[in-house]
């Protein structure tokens, strides 16, 4: 028997009622992978975007094989599975007596990461930061670098003389380099002596 033998007396609509729920449900999914801390802005603001699509055509054909009526398939009821994910997923269902709740719960709700899987998330992470990191980092030192370059010649042109007073990083040799910036501009021939 096949549910494409029109001819065999099959009844397609409680496989249809079963196969459009269930992409529903993967519909939602991708909502909640959006949601997870760990993904990014740009990846969970697509993920929505294709989640909202989805949902937007599957949640009034799943309202409509399960006799849940019109009100269930305006966007009012289905929008908060396209921003919350799973758990509006189930309210819906349970609001609309979509489906028997104690069978969709194993289904509907996400299995927990296993430890491999948290450390491998969690390695996967660290790389990026410290990638981003890094190229950050250098970027920030070679702009502070920089700008302390440009302060630093700034203040060597401001000088009214520039061979009298000493370099602001000589300022801890006190006189004895005014002294001697003093005497390099006497007579070549003659010794300054206090």
């Amino acid at each position: 028997m096949s549910i494409f033998d029109l001819h065999s007396g099959f009844d397609p609509s409680s496989w249809l009622m079963e196969k459009s729920l269930k992409a529903l449900q993967v519909a939602v999914s991708l909502v909640d992978l959006a949601n997870e801390p760990d993904t990014t802005l740009w990846y969970a603001k697509n993920l929505k975007a294709v989640a909202t699509g989805l949902i937007a055509r599957l949640a009034p054909m799943v309202a409509f094989l399960h006799s849940a009526g019109e009100k269930a398939a305006s966007a009012h009821e289905w929008q908060p599975m396209a921003e919350n994910g799973s758990f509006e997923f189930v309210r819906w269902c349970k609001k609309w007596n979509i489906v028997e709740l104690s069978e969709m719960l194993n289904s509907v709700l996400a299995k927990g990461r296993d430890e491999e899987e948290i450390s491998q998330k969690a390695e996967d992470i660290k790389q990026d930061i410290a990638l981003a990191d890094q190229e950050g980092g250098i970027s920030m030192k070679l702009w502070i670098y920089g700008h302390m370059s440009m302060q630093m010649l700034d203040d060597h042109r401001d000088r009214e003389e520039p061979h009298s007073s000493p370099l602001p990083h000589h300022a801890a040799y006190g006189s004895v380099l005014r002294d001697s910036a003093d005497q390099a501009e006497s007579d070549p021939g003659e010794q300054k002596t206090e």
